[in-house]
């Protein structure tokens, strides 16, 4: 530990924690020396998670912390308030609490409440301990405050601050300041001793009680911080330090009368690069999609500022290369890491290759942060780094040139970034469509009725979603209760959809077709792939409503007009729409009906498809009624098996079953069979599970159609911008093309909605974009005809006089390559 200190070098950590687990395996269990080693061992941990950046360390550490806290607990030898109990009690708080901010599982949370509070109670008034305990109390209830059994709020442990605030706040700043001057006990203490004064000085500034001097001053030593990281030194809080003196020169460039704001806008911009290239370092060195998101969060936060910038600048092309630079991260690393030994073979390390494919092949243990450093180090990603070659090589961030060449390889007419404005007290920053067409300049189209917050209809339905989706996961409601949030959900989407046509895409669309090179010849449909940023991803887009020509039918949509598809990033349309389509007869079919018995329309809509469309189809999950057995019980494992990649790869995979996108994006998950003997939780197939499953081979250069009848299966439930959802990571995982849904479908339509887009799919030979569209045009067709894939209950279902209404026909979108028939080429 000391020469990781003395030299910045996290591997001497790692050195130290395989010493100290010989150590505990070599100690008889329980004796009183394997306790202390398991101690220092999760010491070490602690520090190399702080200072390595990878959050597996931080779970080994508190996994370790747990298991020797219980130990302990069972022997009962130590007394509570033994200076060794108290200490472990004040470093589990810490690991507990960083895992809950890092997770949002809070879990944990009340039980370690609990604790602290007794073990406060128990300590004699004059303890010293009890400030320490203090202190994790009020970092708990800021969390989470638990209600006691009368529902009220327990009264705070930690101290009222004194009523001389100001005086205290400045004491603090002079004794950073004079610290400075004494002398460094290990290599990084001028990096942790400047960076504390200069985020303690923006912290006066954001407050208000700082004043221009303490702005100049924190400018000051927050760029001495850049420095010293651009030479090697500082390991944690990197991205924090750089946004924070981005967010200072930004702050100075908009003080009234500067007189260097354009420099300080340079290098605002020139530092939040800096910042993204750090925090992409980060993804890269998480293990698995889980931690990946833990890191990635600020991606797109930061990526947005710097468009909005280039918006400002009249710099389009600038706005989409940063952008790029941090939309999602965590499906961009995903494919990464999949080519990692590939890329140490042909970089001259084959040693750190094998080891890596070692470490990703079956049953391997989780690959080590040393080796995870190493590797990347070899392919030119360092901390410290941000501008090197390493990073943007390995997440592939996609060049307006790239996306150019993509779209009219495709035959798409535009890829369109959607943001959302900002109001802001002194000015507002309206939304923008930032769209990229073939062959041309990419083009910034202001949107004034596009904001968030402050787009009433998008705030609305968001609010009405989010009580949707609790009620149907929750416990079961009364039936008004339920009707009357399901009626609140309806009338907020059909003004969701009013407002999203006249705000968004009445004149998207009319730019789009003026910029085509026919001048927008109407017989035929735009093609156009859209990246919306933030909450835009709930957003039906193709639902939104239009104005009607004059005397015209009924209302019009922009599906009328437009074939619309969806992508996570340009960078991952660019691996789409690289990706030959396998013809639906190339490979084996894979239909299956919900495992759980749940949806009674299940079973009759894949036996539907099997009888009309694909006949040969294997039958996965439960069938009550069907002939012959079925092929597979329908778990995660079995599914996962049909992906690419797996042991028999489908050209068709068709999951009818439910589905819930939760909170944390990585956790949204498809409910599958339970496999023999296994917990409940084991018939989940998560996001993550789908992109881990993928970590070890990159995607071939074909991919399957996979359609997710399912609920919520193209949706996040937070951390929009990185735009995880079970569609997007099963594109990520080497599909060709996915249909999912934004919100939770009702059985007997999305069955109908099914089975006729099957109909296009097979006998009308559609691309699954113009499939889906085909299909929800019938839907809005008060004179359509039920195609031969309806018989029976489904032809009978296909008569309801409500199918035209937005939640039954809207809720499905596609995500993945958006040609008509098979790609270009696109080398």
């Amino acid at each position: 530990m000391l020469l990781a200190l003395r030299t910045g070098d996290p591997g001497y950590l790692d050195d130290a924690a395989g010493l100290l687990r010989e150590g505990v395996e070599a100690s008889p269990a329980g004796s009183w020396w394997a306790v202390a080693l398991q101690a220092d061992l999760v010491r070490v941990l602690e520090q190399a998670a702080q200072y390595g950046g990878n959050f597996h360390d931080a779970d080994a550490a508190l996994a370790g912390l747990r298991e020797l806290r219980a130990g302990l607990d069972r022997d009962g030898s130590v007394p509570p308030d033994a200076p060794f109990a108290l200490t472990l009690t004040l470093s589990a708080a810490d690991c507990e609490l960083d895992h809950a901010r890092r997770t949002e599982d809070h879990a944990h949370l009340p039980r370690l409440h609990a604790e602290l509070r007794s073990r406060h109670g128990a300590l004699p008034p004059e303890s010293e301990w009890r400030g320490r305990l203090e202190k994790r109390l009020a970092a708990v209830e800021e969390l989470v405050a638990p209600a006691g059994q009368d529902g009220r709020q327990p009264e705070s442990l930690h101290a009222a601050p004194p009523p001389d605030e100001a005086e205290i706040l400045r004491r603090p700043l002079a004794e950073l300041r004079a610290a400075l001057a004494e002398p460094h006990q290990y290599r990084d203490q001028e990096y942790d001793r400047r960076g504390a004064l200069g985020l303690r000085l923006m912290f006066e500034v954001v407050r208000g009680t700082g004043n221009a001097a303490q702005l100049d001053e924190a400018i000051v030593e927050l760029t001495r911080v850049r420095r010293l990281i651009a030479r090697g030194h500082g390991q944690a809080r990197r991205v924090e330090v750089l946004t924070k003196l981005a967010e200072a020169h930004a702050r100075r460039a908009a003080t009234p009368g500067a007189s260097g704001t354009r420099a300080d806008l340079e290098a605002c911009v020139a530092v939040l690069r800096e910042a993204l290239g750090e925090l992409a370092a980060d993804v890269l060195l998480q293990e698995g999609a889980g931690h990946g998101l833990s890191a990635a969060l600020q991606g797109t936060v930061l990526s947005s500022r710097l468009a909005s910038i280039a918006f400002r600048a009249g710099r389009p092309a600038e706005a989409v290369r940063d952008l790029e630079r941090g939309r999602a991260l965590v499906l961009r690393s995903a494919s990464a890491a999949r080519g990692l030994p590939a890329l140490l073979d042909a970089a001259g390390h084959p040693a750190l290759a094998r080891q890596w494919r070692a470490r990703t092949a079956d049953d391997a243990p989780p690959v080590p942060s040393g080796l995870r450093r190493q590797a990347l180090a070899a392919l030119g990603v360092r901390r410290g780094d941000p501008q090197g070659p390493g990073a943007p090589r390995l997440l592939g961030g996609a060049t307006v040139e790239e996306l150019s060449a993509g779209l009219a390889a495709t035959g798409t007419d535009a890829l369109v970034y959607l943001m959302a404005g900002v109001p802001t007290p002194a000015r507002d920053f309206p939304g923008r469509a930032l769209i990229v067409t073939p062959g041309a300049e990419p083009v910034a189209l202001a949107l004034p009725g596009l904001y968030r917050p402050g787009s009433a209809a998008l705030d609305r339905y968001l609010e009405a979603a989010a009580e949707r989706s609790r009620l149907l996961t929750g416990p079961r409601p009364g039936r008004q209760a339920a009707a009357a949030c399901e009626a609140r959900w309806q009338s907020a989407l059909t003004e969701l959809c009013d407002w999203a046509g006249e705000a968004v895409m009445a004149p998207l669309l009319a730019a789009v077709r003026q910029m085509r090179p026919d001048g927008g010849e109407p017989a035929r449909p735009l093609r156009v792939v859209l990246v919306p940023c933030g909450p835009l991803g709930v957003v039906p887009w193709h639902a939104a409503r239009l104005p009607a020509p004059p005397g015209g039918p009924g209302p019009r949509y922009a599906v009328h007009e437009a074939v619309l598809s969806h992508a996570s990033s340009g960078a991952q349309f660019l691996a789409a729409a690289a990706r030959r389509r396998l013809p639906l007869a190339a490979g084996p079919q894979v239909l299956l009906a919900d495992p759980e018995l749940s949806l009674p329309w299940a079973e009759l809509e894949t036996a539907t498809l099997r009888a009309t469309c694909y006949p040969e189809a294997l039958r996965y999950g439960e069938f009550l009624t069907a002939d012959g057995e079925r092929d597979a019980a329908g778990t995660p494992e079995d599914v996962l098996a049909a992906l690419p990649g797996g042991t028999v790869p489908a050209s068709l995979v068709h999951l009818s079953c439910h589905a819930v996108a939760a909170s944390r994006p990585t956790e949204s998950a498809l409910r599958l069979a339970v496999p023999p003997g296994a917990p409940a939780g084991a018939g989940r197939l998560t996001v993550a599970g789908i992109l881990d499953a993928s970590a070890d081979q990159r995607p071939g250069p074909a991919g399957p159609l996979v359609v997710l009848s399912a609920c919520e299966t193209d949706l996040s439930g937070g951390h929009h911008d990185e735009a995880l959802t079970l569609a997007t990571a099963l594109v990520a995982a080497g599909a060709a093309d996915v249909v999912g849904s934004r919100w939770a479908v009702r059985d007997g339509p999305t069955s109908v909605l099914t089975a006729v887009l099957h109909h296009h799919l097979t006998d009308g030979r559609l691309a699954p974009p113009d499939a889906l569209r085909a299909t929800q045009l019938w839907m809005l067709d008060p004179h359509r005809e039920p195609p031969p894939t309806l018989t029976g209950p489904l032809r009978a279902e296909a008569a309801r006089p409500d199918l035209h209404q937005l939640c039954h026909w809207a809720a499905f979108t596609h995500q993945g390559n958006p040609a008509p028939g098979r790609p270009i080429s696109l080398a």
